[in-house]
């Protein structure tokens, strides 16, 4: 019975170092799926929504950040001209992409969602003060 007891500890002992192992790496991305970058969350989510599981869609503007004032950082610039599909506003609000966009060698698809509906013109009702 002495005997069994260092065989007993020394298989506890590997057994218990194969359960230490580092998890497994993450899969890679094929190249089969799409990549989005989305500027604002409801371009993100419109995006999430349609494209499903053919897509990894990525945030650029982290929620409750200003999107008047956003400077990209070099990693924001590096996911931009990597995508597949860039869906933003445009406008006003983000002219700074605009100029980020200048730069780009490669042509990216750009989907700007102002594009997508029809302006309305403001209409002056007589009797209303400015």
């Amino acid at each position: 019975m002495k005997r069994f007891i260092p065989i007993l500890l020394t298989l506890s002992l590997c057994l218990a170092l194969c359960g230490c192992g580092g998890a497994a790496a993450e899969p890679e991305q094929t190249t089969e799926q799409l990549q989005i970058v989305a500027t604002v969350f409801p371009a993100y989510d419109f995006s999430r929504q349609i494209a499903g599981e053919r897509a990894a869609v990525t945030l650029l503007i982290p929620p409750g950040a200003e999107v008047h004032s956003f400077e990209p950082t070099a990693k924001d610039m590096v996911r931009i001209q990597n995508a597949d599909l860039l869906v933003c506003n445009g406008g006003e609000s983000e002219e700074w992409l605009e100029q980020l966009l200048e730069g780009q060698e490669a042509p990216l698809h750009v989907l700007t969602m102002l594009d997508c509906v029809d302006a309305l013109e403001e209409e002056v009702i007589e009797g209303m003060q400015e």
